[in-house]
């Protein structure tokens, strides 16, 4: 027995058949724009542990382990803040930052002078500080240590830092990356609770292609024994 529909079962089947095509071709579309977003991702994570690229409050939440409502009103210091995002975001919640960086001195462009605007610029390094003791909450110094001092000076910088932040206060660095810097680590986790000073350490796992890298980050608060911390530093010469 012949079906009733017989001769509209082919143009049912096609209608069928193209409607699984377009659904194909959508999830087609759909895992590359996903793999494009991914590889995206993967470029500015790149970036941004490379230093290219700044980050700003919620990178900082992440690696120091804050949130918002733990610096409305504080004062703030970031060392090395080049294009200060993070200060940015920061005043934004109602902190007070001050940016230092050695890029302040000289002529001004055209992204100095805008922050001027709303932030205090100070131009100088962190090995010896332009800021009177006991002046920040919190003080940060993300990539500067250890990236950009090395040696006899790390231990220093560490100390100059810790000089500028009131008791009670506390101090952000790091990334500590491979495995030179993860000795270091040890060695300046060991160094800074030996002079009385809390110590905070934060790991995070930076996505790098197919695999990934734990990055410490140190939250150090400061017990006020900064002159226990120089002692132990020239301890750490002999």
């Amino acid at each position: 027995m012949v079906p009733a529909n017989f001769e509209k079962m082919p143009r049912r089947a096609l209608r069928r058949s193209s409607r699984e095509q377009r659904v194909k071709e959508a999830a087609k579309k759909e895992m590359k724009r996903r793999k494009e977003a991914r590889k995206i991702k993967r470029n500015l994570l790149g970036e941004l542990i490379k230093g290219k690229r700044p980050v700003g409050l919620s990178y900082y939440e992440k690696c120091f382990g804050f949130k918002d409502a733990d610096i409305i009103g504080k004062r703030i210091l970031e060392v090395g803040a080049g294009h200060a995002l993070f200060s940015q975001e920061a005043e934004s919640v109602g902190a007070k930052v001050v940016l230092l960086d050695p890029t302040y001195a000289g002529k001004a462009d055209r992204r100095i002078q805008e922050l001027s605007k709303t932030n205090k610029l100070v131009a100088g390094m962190i090995q010896k500080l332009p800021v009177k003791e006991n002046s920040f909450d919190i003080a940060f110094a993300r990539t500067v240590i250890p990236d950009r001092v090395k040696g006899p000076e790390l231990y220093e910088s560490v100390i100059e830092l810790l000089r500028v932040v009131k008791k009670g206060g506390w101090a952000g660095i790091g990334p500590f990356r491979n495995v030179g810097e993860s000795k270091f680590f040890i060695r300046m986790k060991d160094f800074l609770q030996k002079a009385g000073f809390g110590v905070y350490v934060k790991r995070i796992d930076v996505p790098i292609g197919k695999q990934s890298r734990e990055d410490l980050y140190f939250k150090v608060w400061n017990s006020g024994n900064i002159d226990s911390l120089k002692a132990e530093a020239r301890r750490k010469k002999r």
